[in-house]
């Protein structure tokens, strides 16, 4: 990875290697208190009850100073839950009376909710 300036010249902060760090916690969370980066409107705005936009999939890039000169995100996400294998056939076939059958309960819950 190569950290450039606005005007395209390497930024001399990004001299040594850079250190990835995960961002495991909260943006306003203790560990993160004294560093200066953006944090997002969820934590900002509300410090209990609503969950980090970035916890998780953003990157803290660190100098060997432990400084943050940058940020990167997860490229891509698994899951977290398996994905669900839906049948591709009826176990039994289709009949007229299985429509009717759905209309009329669609139509009688319909009613009762509206």
């Amino acid at each position: 990875m190569r950290i450039v300036s606005e005007d395209g010249a390497p930024h001399p902060e990004a001299s040594g290697p850079l250190h990835p760090e995960l961002q495991f916690a909260r943006c306003m969370s203790n560990r993160y208190k004294s560093e200066q980066f953006p944090r997002c409107v969820s934590c900002t705005r509300r410090w209990a009850g609503d969950t980090c936009r970035f916890q998780g999939i953003r990157f803290f890039l660190k100098d060997h100073q432990r400084n943050i000169v940058g940020i990167s995100f997860v490229e891509s996400q698994k899951p977290d839950a398996p994905s669900m294998i839906f049948p591709t056939r009826w176990n039994v076939t289709l009949l007229p009376a299985h429509i009717q059958r759905t209309k009329v309960m669609g139509q009688f819950f319909l009613k009762r909710v509206g």
